[in-house]
């Protein structure tokens, strides 16, 4: 009777008792609803067991990503760059054991060969192993591809297998003399990607070929894996505008984000805002920077992009060129017209005078005519006068009065001649004139 009622209280007590999360173990990756669990292999009852002591890229560099989820830290290797592994073999009492052939893989579920193989050490059963050390990695083999598997999550395994002859694969060979169980251990790694940016439109515009302000600027780049040339396609690549301030510092004024479409290219638009920034004078100096900042599977770029935009004063276009010079034409055509008008006029004018001053001259000659008939007429009636003989002393005293009269009708004949000289002269400067008009006014229908 009391052992049963024992019995029944050790039952009973066993439903009590809590039972640790780690009691099943799983040497599985677990993937369910975004939820990523790390599992590390342990010697499944063997007498060794295989701690890793410290993952990273190249030789001594350590990365770790901590899910958002969860908080768990996975270490993170770079795809087709090269790794290293830190790890110790120990039994289970605690001792080391060294100068033992260990197996390293990378995706054990899809590849059964390992990648390299390498001893521990005798003094303490650890292992310093890098992938870029040909004479611990012959192959060189870093971080490679596995079934078109590029970013992601990763199994990498090492493991002691002292029953498996893996020596034709680039592993250990069989060890039957020992009398220790084989062990591994497997963690999850996150398998990142390098990326690199390339302009494939440029914002440039500095010097002579710098903006007035308003104008529509377009810039373009393309997002990369790095060491591979493939677009990323859903990454957001932001795009920083920055104006220099009269305090000679750079002040960013807008971002713009642009997520790469499936051929890696983001694409931004921005108004140049010339010698305004953020509505306050600035001199007029800007630049745009491209800057990728990560994500879970893409690292950060480095080195960003970054091109200025430079304010000039605006300058006239053609089509004002044009048109400026089609009203200048339109001016001096109708200035054109104005002279000839006035020319015309002018000469019409002229003629007009000159026809009324020659009709007062004919009047004047004709009277100056008349004039000079009379004197010979008189001249001719003393003559006969003075063939008489009565008429000796009288036309004697008459020679000063008749010398005094043809002196001035000299005079008078001479004046004439002047009169009628300085009227050719003026009916020549006429026709000259007369002559240059009808030329200018060829040459002006010629120029319309």
């Amino acid at each position: 009777m009391e052992r049963k009622f024992y019995l029944v209280l050790i039952i009973t007590c066993l439903f009590f008792i809590p039972l640790s999360p780690t009691f099943f173990h799983s040497n599985d990756m677990q993937i369910i609803d975004d939820r990523i669990k790390h599992t590390q292999g342990q010697d499944n009852g063997s007498s060794t067991s295989i701690n890793i002591t410290e993952i990273g890229p190249f030789e001594s560099s350590v990365e770790t990503f901590v899910a958002p989820n969860n908080g768990t830290e996975f270490p993170v290797l770079y795809l087709k760059e090269s790794f290293h592994i830190d790890a110790i073999l120990s039994q289970s009492n605690g001792q080391s054991v060294g100068d033992k052939c260990l197996n390293i893989y990378l995706d054990p579920q899809d590849n059964i060969r390992p990648i390299s193989s390498i001893n521990t050490s005798a003094s303490d059963g650890m292992i310093e192993w890098f992938s870029g050390n040909p004479s611990q990695n012959p192959s060189l083999r870093g971080v490679e591809t596995t079934g078109g598997k590029l970013e992601g999550f990763r199994i990498l395994r090492v493991a002691y297998e002292p029953t498996e002859d893996l020596s034709n694969y680039g592993g250990c060979g069989e060890d039957s003399s020992d009398t220790l169980n084989g062990s591994n251990m497997d963690i999850v790694v996150l398998v990142r990607n390098r990326v690199d940016i390339r302009v494939s439109q440029s914002w440039s515009y500095v010097d002579e070929n710098g903006l007035s302000g308003g104008e529509l600027v377009i810039g373009e780049v393309v997002l990369l894996r790095d060491r591979l040339d493939l677009a990323i396609e859903n990454e957001k690549v932001s795009f920083q505008c920055q104006y220099y301030s009269y305090s000679e510092e750079w002040v960013t004024e807008l971002v713009i984000n642009s997520t790469t479409n499936e051929q890696g290219i983001a694409v931004f638009e921005w108004e140049f805002e010339g010698r305004t920034c953020e509505g306050q004078p600035c001199p007029g100096v800007w630049r745009i920077i491209a800057h990728y900042q990560g994500s879970m599977f893409f690292a950060p770029f480095q080195d960003n992009i970054s091109f200025e935009l430079q304010y000039i004063q605006p300058v006239k276009s053609d089509s004002n060129v044009v048109d400026a010079g089609s009203e200048d034409e339109n001016w001096d055509t109708a200035m054109d017209i104005v002279e000839i008008s006035a020319l015309i006029i002018s000469l019409i004018s002229l003629l007009l005078y000159l026809v009324f001053r020659d009709k007062e001259k004919d009047s004047d000659l004709d009277e100056l005519a008349e004039k000079i008939v009379s004197k010979q007429k008189f001249i001719e009636e003393k003559e006969n006068t003075l063939t008489k003989p009565s008429g000796i002393p009288q036309s004697q005293e008459q020679i000063p009065t008749m010398e005094t009269h043809d002196n001035g009708l000299k005079q008078d004949l001479e004046d004439a001649r002047k009169n009628v000289t300085i009227v050719q002269n003026i009916t020549y400067n006429i026709q000259d004139s007369s002559i240059v008009g009808d030329m200018n006014t060829g040459i002006n229908s010629d120029t319309e």
